[in-house]
């Protein structure tokens, strides 16, 4: 296997980041291939990439597994967005189960009140991110990936949303009870790539082993929208035994026999 070294990987990012640039990167290390200096040297070159002129933004996702303290426990969202969390300056988002970090130009407030019951809600992070004209970034990765299709789930205002559960968060020595809203079933997402296919909303690239798609979030979020007005369901997935895609099902239909 060839070593990608950090001048590689520089070389491949500026394809298509420059500085100044906001984007959201949603990544898997091992789609790089063998990366010299691991996660460490993806997030560095990344951050030369963007300069703190710009804003990176990655999912640091718990999903309530454990109580949450945004200081200290550990994102699920791969070896990158952990390493990226463990970063200098990085900062953390307090959502207990979908909690994002930045860095860079205006992350404090991209980042700012995400205390809410919903994670992706209008005037959380991500929907501050894309009306800031922000990128997504899918390395190595796809939508099912894309936590954009939440913020749009949220602004179609899909029927099957209001799906709580209680989780813990850290206080000081204390553990407390806060109340989060279930983001749902993400594996049917790659259906978004059939709408979204034209070069304005999506292009392709090559960091070392890694396929990458780099999209206009809002171009994306818009179409998004639009297709899930139309069918709410249209991006849930295909496997039966899938418990959020039928407790999203099996809630609307309590909903409609009230």
């Amino acid at each position: 296997m060839r070593v990608v070294t950090e001048q590689k990987l520089k070389a491949d990012f500026e394809k298509f980041l420059s500085p100044g640039m906001r984007i959201v990167v949603h990544s898997s290390l091992s789609s790089l291939g063998f990366v010299e200096g691991g996660a460490e040297i993806v997030v560095k070159t990344l951050m030369k990439s963007i300069t703190r002129s710009g804003l990176i933004m990655m999912p640091a996702f718990t999903y309530g597994k454990e109580p949450y303290e945004p200081s200290a426990t550990p994102c699920l969202t791969g070896i990158i967005s952990e390493t990226f969390r463990r970063t200098k300056d990085v900062k953390r988002s307090l959502h207990p189960t979908h909690s994002f970090c930045a860095w860079g130009n205006d992350a404090e407030f991209i980042l700012a009140g995400h205390d809410v019951v919903e994670p992706f809600k209008k005037d959380t992070p991500l929907d501050r991110f894309w009306r800031k004209g922000g990128y997504v970034v899918l390395l190595g990765v796809t939508h099912t990936a894309n936590s954009l299709i939440h913020v749009a789930q949220e602004l179609a205002e899909v029927p099957y949303l209001d799906r709580p559960k209680t989780v813990k968060v850290k206080n000081g020595t204390r553990l407390e009870d806060r109340i989060a809203r279930r983001a749902g079933c993400s594996l049917g997402f790659d259906k978004i790539a059939s709408f979204i296919s034209n070069d304005t909303a999506v292009r392709r690239y090559k960091v070392a082993e890694a396929n990458v798609l780099f999209m206009n979030a809002e171009i994306v979020l818009k179409n998004a929208v639009e297709i899930l007005k139309e069918n709410p369901y249209i991006l849930s997935c295909e496997n039966p035994l899938c418990f959020a895609c039928n407790e999203m099902k099996e809630f609307e239909k309590k909903r409609e026999k009230e």
